[in-house]
């Protein structure tokens, strides 16, 4: 495990995704460090033993423990019950932690589409909706997404598996 992320002894048990957790760790510090100025938290949790780990940027703290536990919560869940052969990333950013965000990894360790509250609701608004709510939002983005993966009809042989190290032909 690299150094910049830590470890967490908290476990939720039962399903959940099965992208490696090496994948999962792939490319996530270089997405967040394209948000200048921001602070941002993040958690994501193994399949192969249900550890969960954490990210902080900038001064290496995080929100406070009932938003950390949130973050979780709807993490566990999205994973547990759509994972979509993916896996789930989530946690809070901007000053404050005023922004709770979400990222699907797809199947290959990739980044593939975010969902962002955008600062625009309070923190006790955001956890104060019931974590299904994620699930809808989730599922809505994971549609859209599928959507335009089948009009772009890339072949598998035009895709970069960026999780995995690969890169473009020269």
């Amino acid at each position: 495990m690299p150094e910049e992320f830590t470890a967490g002894e908290e476990k939720l048990t039962g399903r959940t995704h099965t992208l490696p957790g090496e994948w999962l760790e792939s490319r996530l510090i270089a997405w967040f460090m394209r948000e200048s100025g921001s602070r941002c938290w993040v958690c994501f949790q193994y399949a192969e033993n249900g550890a969960w780990r954490y990210w902080s940027k900038v001064d290496g703290t995080g929100p406070q423990e009932s938003m950390r536990d949130y973050a979780r919560r709807v993490v566990a869940y999205l994973n547990r019950e759509l994972n979509h052969r993916g896996a789930w990333i989530g946690g809070w950013m901007d000053q404050g932690f005023s922004r709770f965000y979400l990222l699907w990894k797809d199947r290959d360790g990739d980044i593939q589409f975010p969902i962002d509250t955008a600062g625009h609701i309070k923190p006790k608004e955001i956890m104060a909706w019931p974590i299904e709510k994620w699930g809808e939002h989730g599922e809505a983005a994971y549609r859209s997404w599928r959507i335009a993966m089948e009009a772009i009809d890339a072949q598998p042989n035009q895709q970069i598996k960026l999780a995995q190290g690969q890169t473009r032909p020269n």
